[in-house]
């Protein structure tokens, strides 16, 4: 284990992680909070358009729940890629009846094919690995063949939490996730609730196959698909809005913002709290 001594403290290795985590995290935010800002700092155009600086994994997830536009966007390429299933070519012809008769039993370019979408959703997604002989918090034991694989599930990041990382410098796996706080039972809940209904085990690295596109720094966080679209995502709900309102409306002062107010003859009545706010010229 890493120590590093501070004076007359001491540090181990994964606190160290834990802390270096949180320092890249810290200045990830900082960047995230300078979005948008013109004019020195004065003129603030997400605050302004209402974009989220910093969208969180239950924001990509409402869009992809609730949102055709932004379901396409995440599924469209995994669907097209597993369209039809895979052609296995080997001199082998058992691993190719291997194979076929693995996805028969467990549904393995299916479940294949699912963590390929929702990964998409935040940073990464999991397949796990339940397999025969062990419990599912255990290492696998030793494995005779395609047979002791007994079934495969996928789960988003929603599902998922990493523990523990491996902290040895030595270790070709330095860096990397060594267990998983999965919910067993899946969950389409928020983060902050999933822990009351939900079915949390740890698990270890062993079982699970972590997938992760678009990494751009680090080693296990992907780039969400909608991360690069979210703003239009914002912008696409707004002109929703307007076609909702009725067909006659103006803008009026109110305060120091803009308001949409109908001018027919529910027009006390037609305050939609759409707002354009003032911002420094």
């Amino acid at each position: 284990m890493e120590i590093v001594s501070r004076g007359n403290a001491s540090i181990d290795g994964e606190s160290m992680e834990t802390i270096r985590a949180l320092s890249d995290l810290s200045q990830r935010m900082g960047l995230a909070q300078r979005l948008g800002e013109t004019f020195s700092g004065d003129r603030d155009l997400y605050t302004s358009l209402g974009y989220r600086k910093n969208p969180k994994f239950d924001d990509y997830l409402s869009y992809y729940l609730r949102g055709d536009i932004a379901a396409n966007v995440i599924d469209l390429a995994p669907r097209a890629t597993w369209r039809h299933a895979p052609t296995i070519r080997s001199d082998n012809d058992t691993f190719i009846e291997q194979v076929r008769e693995l996805d028969d039993r467990v549904r393995l370019f299916h479940f294949m094919q699912r963590v390929d979408e929702i990964s998409g959703i935040g940073e990464y997604g999991i397949l796990l690995l339940g397999t025969r002989g062990a419990k599912i918090d255990e290492e696998p034991g030793k494995l005779d063949g395609p047979q002791d694989l007994v079934y495969v599930r996928a789960y988003h990041q929603g599902s998922v939490t990493v523990k523990t990382f491996e902290t040895d410098t030595t270790s070709a796996r330095c860096g990397l996730p060594l267990t998983y706080e999965i919910d067993l039972r899946g969950t389409t809940l928020s983060q902050a609730t999933r822990a009351t209904v939900s079915q949390m085990t740890i698990v270890p690295w062993q079982r699970v196959i972590h997938v992760a596109e678009n990494v751009r720094d680090g080693l296990y966080l992907g780039t969400p698909t909608l991360k690069n679209v979210f703003n239009r995502l914002k912008d696409l709900e707004r002109l929703g809005l307007i076609e909702l309102l009725p067909a006659r409306r103006c803008m009026v002062t109110k305060g120091n913002a803009h308001v949409w107010k109908s001018t027919g003859k529910d027009a006390s009545n037609d305050n939609l709290g759409f707002t354009i706010e003032d911002v420094p010229s």
